[in-house]
């Protein structure tokens, strides 16, 4: 089952896969492993705020973005990326993106930043924000990936689905007027 809303696809997956809200400690961070995707538009905005971050991130990513920069300097592409930006993305060290650090308020410097200047849009990068959603193309999807225990179907059951749970980020990507859509559309498939 999948349901069109506001021009996206909105897969299977979101409509019936379980998600576990974040809770770091349980998880080791798994979804801040990588890299995350950066276009030089995030990456502009990004460089505005870096000196006044800097305080906040790991010592080994202070280095890190000090002496080679806060991406890697070789561009990632894929059919869906809007084209009229290059796409990067951000350094790893120690395992962990360069703006990783748990604290109290989550694990993304620049999310924590953000909230606290009232910065809106977050400066996040679109992937982390969106997790465990994306947008690829025209479809909504669960980004796949091993090992997350906040997608694992034995860690989720007692969960909602994550159409519920990631009410927000849907509501980023179709609109409040696009969610309810999708809600109604649900409850009518389910229904029958």
């Amino acid at each position: 089952m999948q349901v069109k809303v506001n021009g996206f696809v909105v897969s299977s997956d979101v409509l019936n896969k379980r998600f576990r809200p974040c809770n770091f400690r349980t998880c080791g961070n798994g979804c801040c492993s990588d890299g995350a995707l950066v276009s030089t538009d995030r990456i502009k905005k990004i460089k505005k705020i870096l000196p006044k971050i800097l305080v906040f991130m790991r010592p080994e990513a202070v280095k890190m973005v000090k002496t080679k920069g806060f991406y890697i300097n070789s561009r990632f592409s894929r059919f869906d990326l809007d084209p009229e930006n290059e796409h990067y993305f951000t350094r790893v060290v120690k395992g962990k993106c360069v703006f990783f650090k748990y604290t109290a308020e989550g694990s993304c410097v620049l999310q924590n930043y953000c909230a606290k200047n009232n910065i809106r849009p977050n400066y996040k990068p679109p992937g982390c924000w969106s997790f465990p959603i994306d947008s690829v193309g025209n479809r909504i999807v669960v980004v796949k990936w091993k090992g997350l225990k906040c997608l694992e179907d034995s860690n989720v059951k007692n969960f909602p689905p994550i159409y519920k749970s990631c009410r927000e980020e849907l509501t980023d990507f179709l609109g409040r007027k696009g969610y309810r859509e999708l809600l109604k559309k649900v409850k009518k498939i389910k229904k029958n």
